[in-house]
């Protein structure tokens, strides 16, 4: 048996400091490891982020050839050679992919190489759409760490996608930190030292904690850790290791090197995804998620824009500052002070400005009535605001009403409160007796830390960190045991309500607070319906107050029992009770009705045993135990949450619904110019990813989203291109064809002024 030795170091660009002295600690290391290089030829380095690279050769461009010479010899890689290391689960697949661009053009550009394998040492969740994602961004390997299933346990397999693409995945079943050969070197997270030694005893030990498919298969064991400083002693305790009878044949190796051998043998076939841990992510910080998602969608609609005017762009400069506040401690928000006010201050200089005219993001037709003006664009078209018409003015009225179109019919009482919504079918969908209001917040008293729910700390090292844990986290949780432990909700008390309408709109308006002893978070929240839409769209503004709580916003439905389901990157999964991170949406229904909710920007879904739809708004917990964080608290800060649900009468999958889904998530941006089209609309069930401007053309990235198969037909030949942007084939035919979930990458070799 061969036994592959790694050795790396993880770093953090922000976590428990801020950037700058992250890279003076890793810039010492780098140097460390370049000297190691050349001193031991029989050792191998492996680097993770690009990002640490781009800075190292800003401050140190003389390294320049030194690396590509390790690099040549195949004794340097990268791993997984993205511009920072993203949480696999709360990333949209759009900067997924951007990831992997920035950070493969950069290696490809200095180094001349090409990381095959997507490293993926501490993040906390892998979906099902991965294994297309990344063979697209040209990866053949993912080895990770985090949320291997329980019940599978098993080190090496291939990991089929929903498409039915397929990857070789490792599972680093003893973490990323396995060996610690004798050094002066200082371990820096005290985590560490439960899981980091390197005796004979200690390996022998570790390898038979693995679960292979064959023991023929080679076997992989890291010596790094969390900024662990390459060790002089380990070739030396390696040579020394040899000598002892039994041990297996050991030697320095990358992940490349390591996948290359998985390749020569038959691995056991897995699909599905492997989530979730640690639920507190999804919802701590919860501002720096929201500010990627809007940063996100406004540099999305420049670029289209962009590549049908001629007019502005986003430069690559731009999108790297978006970019590496994905890397998994931040927009986890498991940071220190330093680190939050670096992100939230970066990322709040991505807001633009309000324009004259509205642009159309998406390759739909929109039919919308937004801030009372009804609005009709064609797909990518910018027109001036004020030449929609607007709607006659709302009427106040003092009592409660019904409000129907042809999707749904709702009944409010006079405090605002909805008490009824049925499908166009006519079938009863909410639950209007229970003690929490359709689409208000409750609280809940929080202990946790920014990882986790309710209790801490964490024990990041321990074994069971390395798997999933999905806790059930319903609205109404068990009682304590011992009684003496409150774990009720705290229910919303509206003391204002104002309620207006028009034949063609509806608007609630409600204002109170939450309350709890010396706990108090005020609100105001605003439900807006209309004739033209499916959705009944909900906006909730508070300035947070107090420590340890958390607020949740409540649907109870008459769907307990139903299939449930989460929209992912490029797709949507099956999922069961519990907080998952959804990509735009979560659902339940069956064949009679059901419902979606959307979120801009809040990935933590649940639904509970009962029905009850939870969507994760604010948790106010920190991490004093382990750094300076009181602004996790979020203390004083303006907070604005949207959110809406959709009824629907039965299939999960139908165009009315994936194109109100795709419209709320692509909502209309401010321009100072004006656009026409020129794609024609797309089949409701395959979306618009990215449209920006490529030295061939037009870059489009396309996705079939519903599981159906589908086709598009482009007014030009396109040529096929892979997530990069490369152009991988000679032209082809007009139409593409779409299998169910697949993404496609295609090149229109036209320009912004060629008429077609």
């Amino acid at each position: 048996m061969q036994l592959h030795i790694i050795s790396s170091f993880h770093y953090d660009y922000l976590y428990l400091e801020g950037s700058e002295k992250y890279f003076r600690i890793s810039f010492d290391i780098l140097d460390k490891a370049l000297e190691l290089l050349e001193k031991e030829p029989e050792w191998n380095f492996t680097i993770e982020q690009v990002i640490l690279l781009e800075e190292y050769l800003k401050h140190f461009p003389e390294k320049a050839p030194v690396i590509e010479h390790f690099v040549q010899q195949g004794r340097l890689s990268f791993a997984p050679g993205m511009y920072v290391m993203p949480d696999m689960n709360m990333i949209d697949l759009e900067s997924l992919c951007l990831q992997a661009k920035y950070g493969k053009a950069f290696l490809e550009e200095n180094f001349g190489a090409d990381p095959k394998v997507c490293w993926i040492a501490d993040c906390w969740g892998h979906h099902a759409q991965l294994p297309q994602i990344l063979k697209l961004c040209g990866y053949e390997g993912y080895f990770f760490w985090r949320c291997m299933r329980p019940e599978l346990a098993c080190s090496d397999f291939t990991w089929i996608g929903m498409d039915g693409s397929a990857i070789t995945a490792h599972w680093l079943a003893t973490g990323y930190a396995d060996l610690s050969f004798p050094s002066e070197d200082v371990i820096m997270h005290a985590d560490e030292l439960s899981f980091a030694a390197g005796t004979a005893e200690d390996i022998s030990g570790r390898l038979n904690k693995v679960a292979v498919a064959s023991e023929k298969i080679p076997r992989l064991l890291c010596n790094g850790g969390d900024f662990r400083v390459p060790q002089g002693s380990c070739v030396r305790t390696i040579k020394e290791l040899r000598k002892t009878p039994g041990m297996p044949e050991m030697f320095f190796s990358t992940p490349v090197k390591f996948l290359t051998a998985l390749k020569e043998f038959d691995l056991p076939q897995v699909d599905g995804e492997f989530n979730g841990a640690f639920q507190g992510c999804y919802s701590s910080n919860i501002i720096i998620k929201q500010l990627l998602w809007y940063g996100r969608e406004q540099l999305l609609a420049r670029e289209s824009f962009a590549a049908l005017t001629g007019i502005g762009g986003v430069s690559d400069a731009e999108w790297k500052q978006l970019l590496r506040h994905y890397f998994h401690d931040t927009i986890c928000g498991t940071i220190c002070d330093e680190a939050w006010q670096e992100a939230v201050t970066e990322l709040q200089r991505e807001k633009t400005e309000a324009g004259e005219a509205v642009f159309n993001p998406t390759l739909r037709k929109r039919h919308e009535i937004i801030d009372h003006r009804e609005i009709m664009l064609e797909p990518l078209e910018s027109r001036k605001w004020k030449e929609f018409t607007e709607l006659p003015v709302l009427k106040t009225e003092n009592s409660g009403g019904c409000f129907s179109n042809r999707f749904f019919s709702c009944t409010y009482d006079e405090k605002g409160r909805i008490i009824s919504l049925k499908n166009a079918d006519g079938r009863e969908l909410i639950d209007g007796t229970s003690p929490a209001w359709f689409g208000l917040p409750v609280m809940q008293m929080d202990a946790g830390d920014n990882w986790l729910l309710y209790e801490a700390p964490l024990n990041g090292g321990c074994d069971a960190a390395a798997l999933t844990s999905n806790i059930s986290d319903p609205l109404f949780r068990e009682p304590a045991q011992s009684g003496l432990v409150s774990r009720n909700p705290f229910w919303a008390n509206v003391e204002h309500t104002d309620i207006r309408r028009s034949d063609r709109e509806c608007v609630l308006f409600l204002q109170g607070k939450i309350t709890f002893w010396r706990l108090q978070v005020e609100f105001n929240l605003t439900v807006s319906m209309d004739d033209l839409s499916p959705l009944l769209k909900f906006k909730l503004q508070m300035i947070p107050s107090g420590k340890h709580y958390r607020l949740r916003a409540v649907f109870p439905t008459l769907l307990a029992g139903k299939t449930v389901h989460h929209g992912i990157p490029g797709g949507f999964q099956k999922r069961d009770n519990g907080e998952y991170p959804a990509d735009g949406f979560s659902h339940i229904g069956d064949e009679s009705g059901g419902l979606f909710l959307l979120n801009r920007g809040l990935p933590g879904n649940n639904v509970d045993e009962n029905g009850v739809m939870l969507l994760s708004l604010f948790r106010s917990v920190a991490m004093e135990y382990k750094c300076s964080s009181e602004k996790s608290f979020n203390i004083g800060i303006p907070h604005t949450f949207e959110y809406a649900v959709l009824p629907h009468n039965g299939e999960l999958y139908s165009d009315n619904s994936a194109v109100a889904i795709e419209n709320y998530l692509r909502p209309l941006q401010s321009t100072s110019g004006y656009s026409k089209g020129f794609l024609p609309e797309l089949p409701a069930n395959v979306r618009l990813f990215a449209l920006r401007k490529h030295p061939g053309g037009i870059f489009m990235r396309l996705g079939e989203m519903w599981g159906k198969t589908a086709q598009y037909a482009l007014p030009v030949s396109y040529i096929p291109a892979d997530a990069l942007e490369k152009a991988i084939a000679p032209e082809t035919a007009e139409v593409l064809s779409f299998k169910r979930f697949e993404i496609k990458n295609v090149i229109l070799p036209v320009g912004h002024k060629q008429k077609i």
